[in-house]
């Protein structure tokens, strides 16, 4: 009797230790599939810093090339210039502020 009661207590450890091989392959699959999704991510990523960087620099060479916003000229040629050059928003004041000259600069 004692040999037929620890027969059940092992068959239970080999069930549960079953159950538990299934839910660590289940919880490698779903870290592969994580794992190939944060590759495209940082694919995806280095693809955009790789295009900003690219930017900047045409961007750099470039802004000699604009007028001086003095008040006189027209805002057309920043805007042309920003939608050439494909200029993220957030990136324009910048380039505005740093080509303010006379009575642009009191009032910005």
């Amino acid at each position: 009797m004692a040999e037929d009661t620890r027969m059940k207590e092992l068959m239970a450890e080999v069930n549960r230790l079953k159950d538990l091989s299934e839910t660590m392959n289940k919880m490698v699959e779903a870290l592969d599939v994580q794992d190939k999704e944060m590759k495209k991510l940082m694919e995806l990523l280095a693809a955009c810093e790789k295009d900003r960087a690219t930017r900047f620099e045409t961007l750099e060479s470039n802004l000699d090339s604009l007028l001086r916003l003095g008040g006189t000229h027209n805002t057309a040629s920043f805007e042309q210039f920003f939608f050439y050059y494909h200029t993220p928003d957030d990136q324009r004041l910048t380039i505005v502020a740093i080509h303010l000259y006379k009575e642009v600069v009191h009032w910005f």
